[in-house]
């Protein structure tokens, strides 16, 4: 027992041992390694400052741990403002065309979209029953006529009296007026195209019964169009007849360049904006009257504005700000917090008319995680 005793404690001891001298190889290992970083770290010090000497530039931008950043400098130019007007697209010639005349329609040879040339007939309306009575009528001018003629060769001779003249005549001219209004009224019958232009909607048929006055179609011009939009009277003053405006049509997808034509003088007491109207050339076979459009009116410009993105401007409770690029103490590229003060912003540009000088550098990206005084780093 008491050997088995001495032989467990032996063990013991040699395990110990071996347990002991593996610690002391990882201690050992362990110096080894802090001494080789320890070279490694003055060999990169000592190759950083031989660096730094041939380019001092090149210690600026790799600051351990700096933000990356993009940076843009400040150029003024010119700033536009517009306000944007809806509105659609109207013809000074969209008429309706009514019948001028009673009686069952006979034929319709107006087709929606269908161009016709001024005086070209566009329905024609029964007129059996104006003949007619101008068939009877021409009968009693006749008669009449020669009635007067006679009258007044009688009279010429002193035969007869002049009561008897001035019936004939006077009978003979009522029938005239007559004979004229019924023509007229024929004419009526063969309704026309009162210029060129196309046809917008039908609104009759063959064999309907018309009336005098009803409508029968609507028919337009697509030469004499323009876009006409609703703008609030707060800007009334701020542009002029003549000024060039944007006129965007979501339909087509297309924008066109045109001229301020008309403006109104009258404000709409319910709405509270006055019109103003731009020509469209002619030659623009999609854009049709009533199509939506959207004017883009300029109401403020600046030639020598200091502008920035939108995007790069921040807010706080102090205000608007923007972060710019400048050094420390230790001549470090570090950002710097700037309040500004923005007048105005459009599609995507800020009009800053304080806070900001031309030349000085913005932080365009990266903006967003920089505090004041975070090294920076600008990449490309």
């Amino acid at each position: 027992m008491k050997r088995i005793f001495q032989s467990a404690i032996l063990m013991g001891l040699i395990v110990l041992a071996s347990c002991q001298s593996e610690v002391e190889k990882k201690k050992a290992k362990y110096e080894e390694l802090k001494q080789e970083l320890l070279q490694g770290k003055g060999k990169l010090d000592q190759l950083e400052k031989e660096i730094t000497e041939l380019d001092p530039e090149w210690k600026k931008g790799n600051e351990p741990n700096a933000l990356l950043v993009k940076i843009e400098k400040i150029k003024k130019q010119p700033y536009v403002h517009k306000i944007l007007a809806r509105g659609a697209v109207e013809s000074r010639q969209n008429v309706e065309v009514g019948a001028e005349s009673t009686g069952r329609i006979l034929q319709v040879f107006a087709l929606e979209g269908k161009v016709f040339k001024k005086g070209q007939p566009l329905v024609i309306v029964d007129s059996e029953s104006i003949k007619n009575q101008i068939d009877e009528v021409q009968i009693n001018y006749d008669l009449a006529n020669e009635i007067y003629l006679k009258r007044k060769r009688l009279r010429e001779n002193n035969v007869g009296t002049e009561v008897e003249f001035l019936e004939a005549k006077n009978k003979k001219e009522a029938l005239e007026k007559q004979l004229k209004t019924l023509r007229t009224n024929l004419e009526y019958t063969v309704v026309k195209a009162p210029f060129d232009g196309t046809v917008d909607e039908v609104f009759v048929r063959q064999g309907q019964v018309t009336a005098n006055g009803s409508p029968l179609l609507r028919f337009v011009s697509l030469k004499d169009m323009y876009a006409l939009s609703n703008a609030s009277e707060r800007y009334l003053g701020t542009f002029s007849v003549g000024d060039s405006v944007d006129v965007e049509f979501p339909t087509l997808g297309k924008t066109m360049t045109l001229n301020i034509d008309a403006i109104g003088k009258v404000i709409d007491k319910v709405s509270r904006t006055f019109t103003v109207e731009a020509r469209i050339p002619s030659g623009q076979p999609n854009i049709q009257p009533n199509m939506v459009t959207i004017m883009k009116i300029a109401d403020y410009y600046n030639p020598d504005a200091v502008v920035v993105p939108t995007n790069v401007i921040l807010e706080d409770k102090h205000g608007n700000y923007v972060y710019t690029i400048s050094k420390d103490d230790l001549d470090r590229t570090v950002a710097e917090k700037k309040y500004v003060v923005v007048e105005s912003d459009y599609e995507g540009d800020a009009y800053v008319s304080e806070g900001l000088e031309e030349n000085d550098v913005i932080i365009i990206n990266g903006h967003r995680q920089a505090t004041p005084n975070t090294i920076v780093q600008i990449v490309k």
